[in-house]
């Protein structure tokens, strides 16, 4: 399969749960993935990640439990996301709904909340990255009006009901002037949750 199609993954490889799930997503799509395990590193960095990074259409930086726990690992999230910034690829965040990471990731473009057990949200995944990368028509974007939260900010708020992936977009601006990332969201359901780079509470109105 050519590069033309590939996406670049982003992870931990102790969060293989989560791996399988994309698998059974992808399995059955034009789409491959190209999955980088951070703890099979070793320094100094092989460029043939920056030339898989280079050659895929978008990253995906899939966040599970075990994403935060090593140190190294959040190192190495954090550097590929940076080369695919400096490459102006598209970064989608992809977070098990039951999952609550408190590592920050700036400079992304898309973020997806899902309950990776959901075969149907498997079909939306699937449906929606064919669409999003070429090979299905574009799908249309919604606005809606967002607000800060005065909840506690040292840590992730409680999601409060199910997420679901949806087929279209809708656009946001985080409200807080510290931060102010420009992205979209691919789900419905939360309506509070925090927002991906400064891991502050955003409401949905």
């Amino acid at each position: 399969m050519s590069a033309r199609n590939q996406i670049f993954i982003s992870h931990s490889q102790h969060d293989q749960d989560l791996l399988d799930q994309l698998n059974s997503v992808f399995g059955n799509s034009n789409i491959s993935q190209y999955k980088a395990s951070f703890e099979d590193q070793e320094e100094p960095v092989s460029e043939s990640l920056r030339d898989e990074i280079r050659k895929s259409q978008a990253m995906f930086v899939v966040l599970g439990p075990h994403a935060q726990k090593r140190e190294h690992t959040k190192i190495w999230i954090g550097w590929e996301a940076g080369i695919a910034a400096q490459l102006g690829k598209p970064i989608w965040i992809l977070e098990d709904v039951n999952t609550q990471v408190q590592m920050p990731i700036p400079s992304f473009s898309d973020y997806i909340l899902w309950d990776s057990t959901d075969s149907s949200q498997h079909r939306n995944l699937r449906d929606l990255m064919e669409s999003e990368f070429g090979l299905r028509d574009a799908t249309e974007e919604n606005l809606v009006r967002v607000h800060s939260s005065n909840h506690d900010l040292r840590r992730n708020v409680n999601i409060e009901g199910d997420s679901e992936v949806k087929l279209q977009p809708t656009r946001l601006t985080c409200p807080y002037e510290i931060c102010g990332e420009h992205f979209r969201i691919w789900f419905e359901g939360p309506d509070r949750f925090n927002c991906p780079s400064c891991k502050q509470v955003i409401e949905i109105t």
